[in-house]
């Protein structure tokens, strides 16, 4: 009866310790995607073809964004899972998509394609961006999210449509959207391998958002970053501000 006890008390402490790592991470995730998507409505595109060099600066310098990120692998050898993948998938953001890819100095002639689509197309994918938190969030918080992420995408883009288009300058680097979809990938896999068959609201909600990520378009984005691109990716973070 002693060991029965004992051994119970060992198993409940490792449960309460899993539920406690895990609460952990998913405040630190909230604060990721609500930063990254505060830092975008806070630098709009001054143009319908050109993400504003202000958006990645913003991003290199927040605090909240430095304190989750890692210059010095730390999380290599993380012996908590959650932590390790979620770790390196905000550094991997941080390091190889938004400070390794300098702004771009180019003309509109270098292919730079205008990507700017209709805000009632956008309409599914806000719908969609709100649902992948589905397994975190009731009725009433679902309504209130999908009020204020239209809110925030109408605005965003009524600015951006009333802009002209650049033709020459030094913007945002169009390859951090190939680097974004390529640190979600990563980071999806990994969840995959290590929590396969999760019931886990917070699990089921993460691989929800990578997948969507994975989803925004990598083509045609060189050299200069998409505002049509910046806006759909605001929104999947938007909607862990709940």
């Amino acid at each position: 009866m002693r060991f029965f006890l004992i051994g119970l008390f060992f198993f409940s402490f490792i449960i309460a310790s899993a539920d406690g790592i895990e609460k952990q991470e998913l405040e630190k995730c909230k604060i990721f995607f609500a930063t990254m998507a505060r830092l975008s409505r806070e630098n709009l595109p001054q143009y319908k073809n050109a993400v504003s060099p202000s958006f990645r600066a913003c991003v290199l310098k927040n605090e909240k964004i430095l304190a989750l990120i890692d210059k010095k692998d730390r999380y290599v050898n993380e012996k908590e899972t959650l932590k390790r993948i979620l770790g390196e998938f905000y550094s991997g953001i941080y390091l190889d998509s938004f400070e390794e890819n300098l702004d771009y100095s180019s003309t509109l002639k270098d292919r730079n394609r205008i990507f700017w689509g209709n805000f009632i197309a956008l309409l599914p994918w806000i719908n969609k961006s709100v649902e992948a938190l589905s397994p975190l969030l009731t009725s009433s918080q679902k309504e209130e999210i999908l009020k204020n992420v239209t809110n925030s995408s109408l605005n965003f883009y009524a600015f951006v449509s009333q802009q002209k288009i650049a033709t020459k300058g030094i913007y945002a680097n169009g390859h951090i959207a190939r680097y974004t979809h390529n640190n979600a990938k990563d980071a999806l896999a990994q969840l995959n391998t290590y929590f396969p068959d999760s019931n886990d609201g917070f699990i089921l909600a993460l691989k929800n958002s990578l997948g969507l990520i994975l989803s925004l378009e990598v083509e045609g984005y060189d050299p200069w970053l998409s505002p049509w691109w910046q806006l759909r990716f605001q929104i999947i973070c938007q909607v862990w501000e709940y």
